[in-house]
């Protein structure tokens, strides 16, 4: 029994260190439906721990953390379809949407502390050895699992993590789609950027808002060279030195054609021009 009581004890005092600060909210469509602190969560599906090659430092670590499709599937039960994005928001402005069906094939984890005793931070690599504070939580993936994964790199990867919301792109974005009629590959770059760009950069005020604004007043390819453009998206520390924006992942299939498709895109949305709703 005393030992129950102890147990007990030193649970409470492990989550009580995270109930108050460590909120997650969780929409549906833009609206809040619930807010879950660490404890909380950990009624729906225990913490585990969960060791994966961390793209940020290039190297394994290990965290611990929820198993994110299971409490995905707790809190959107039958509203969780595979034609659906999470769209993702952190305090840093960096804004991923991740498509359900990623979730439903590969394992991920919403994880809120390092093990052995590490701090939950990391050195970003890509963005200029930035030091990052990964609360309150951080969404990783098992690319030790699933090998083919590590070769997106640090996409998908968000920290400092404040809410998830269920929600279908093209209603949540329709001011970031190209027009109609546009090129097959304006519409490849429009699937290029949403996936590699538009979690920091919007259109017509539509997306992250970590990096700057690329279309509204002007757009970016009115004013950049379209070489300079390609190669700042390739690698932008070869123009600027010291940024933090990290270039298109070299791993990436055909990333010329990729590039080329993203300009195409962007040149393609200087014909939809609109002011972005005020903050």
């Amino acid at each position: 029994m005393i030992k129950i009581i102890v147990s007990a004890l030193i649970l409470t005092i492990f989550w009580s260190q995270y109930t108050i600060s460590e909120q997650l909210t969780f929409k549906l469509n833009g609206k809040i439906i619930s807010e879950y602190n660490i404890m909380q969560l950990s009624n729906i599906v225990k913490p585990l721990e969960i060791t994966i090659y961390e793209p940020h430092e290039q190297k394994n670590r290990t965290y611990f953390g929820f198993p994110a499709l299971a409490i995905l599937k707790d809190i959107y039960k039958n509203h969780l379809m595979s034609n659906k994005d999470l769209y993702i928001t952190c305090s840093d402005g960096y804004k991923p949407s991740i498509p359900v069906v990623k979730f439903l094939k590969y394992d991920s984890y919403l994880v809120f502390k390092s093990s052995n005793n590490e701090k939950f931070t990391i050195v970003n690599k890509n963005q200029n050895n930035e030091f990052v504070e990964l609360k309150p939580y951080f969404l990783i993936w098992d690319n030790l699992k699933h090998p083919e994964l590590k070769k997106q790199g640090t996409y998908d990867f968000p920290y400092q993590i404040e809410s998830i919301d269920l929600i279908s792109f093209q209603d949540k974005f329709p001011k970031m789609s190209p027009p109609v009629p546009s090129s097959e590959s304006a519409n490849s770059g429009f699937i290029a950027f949403r996936k590699y760009c538009s979690t920091c950069h919007t259109i017509n005020g539509e997306g992250g808002s970590k990096g700057v604004e690329l279309n509204y007043p002007v757009n970016v390819t009115e004013y950049f060279e379209e070489k300079w453009l390609k190669l700042w998206i390739e690698n932008p520390s070869s123009i600027r030195f010291n940024t933090k924006m990290p270039g298109l992942n070299l791993d990436i299939d055909n990333i010329e054609e990729v590039i080329n498709n993203i300009v195409e895109y962007l040149k393609a949305m200087k014909e939809k021009k609109i002011t972005p709703d005020s903050k």
